[in-house]
């Protein structure tokens, strides 16, 4: 893919961390249309913007404006286990069974720890390498903090978070979602002393 342009270099990054337009616009507080007028040069990608990426996606605004450096910033806090486990189930797996990860870039960042994978992509990777959906969302570490705060480590409870009866996988989002909004607000209460 052409990455020669900030703009192509923006066309890139929602395609490496599998996002569609809205889910771009969404995690960055933004509409549509702003996300595709700087992807089609209407609005140029300036510092500002590209700072933005910096802070919610760990993307590199010297890279994002200048194309030097890497794509992104930092190391994320991923376990190891979770990689390693990852890693040798692609190995082990046929490739028409790989064909079917629509998030393979994503996965080549994953592994460096640069770009974490969302709860529904653990749950979709876990599919098709044909793991168990537990045991990959037990390793992968993906249960909201503060949801990982009220449960104290315990591990029934996380299970029982992430189960949630027999939602599909953007049921339970949502749900973990808003008890994680609903739990966020009494922490910050409790810690308030109110």
């Amino acid at each position: 893919m052409d990455i020669q342009t900030p703009e192509k270099r923006l066309i890139y990054i929602r395609k490496v961390l599998n996002m569609f337009h809205q889910e771009l616009a969404e995690k960055l507080g933004l509409s549509v249309n702003q996300i595709k007028n700087r992807e089609n040069q209407r609005t140029k990608i300036d510092p500002m913007f590209a700072n933005h990426l910096a802070n919610i996606l760990n993307i590199n605004p010297k890279w994002l404006l200048t194309g030097k450096g890497g794509m992104f910033l930092r190391e994320l806090d991923i376990p190891n286990d979770f990689i390693i486990r990852v890693k040798t189930d692609i190995e082990k797996t046929d490739k028409e069974s790989l064909e079917k990860i629509r998030f393979k870039e994503k996965i080549k960042y994953f592994v460096q720890k640069k770009v974490n994978l969302t709860r529904k992509e653990v749950i979709q990777l876990a599919q098709i390498l044909r793991q168990p959906i537990d045991e990959y969302l037990d390793i992968s570490g993906n249960i909201p903090n503060s949801l990982l705060e009220i449960s104290g480590g315990n591990r029934k409870l996380n299970i029982l978070f992430r189960k949630m009866g027999e939602l599909n996988p953007d049921e339970i989002n949502k749900l973990l979602n808003t008890i994680e909004v609903v739990v966020d607000g009494f922490v910050a209460k409790y810690k308030k002393g109110d």
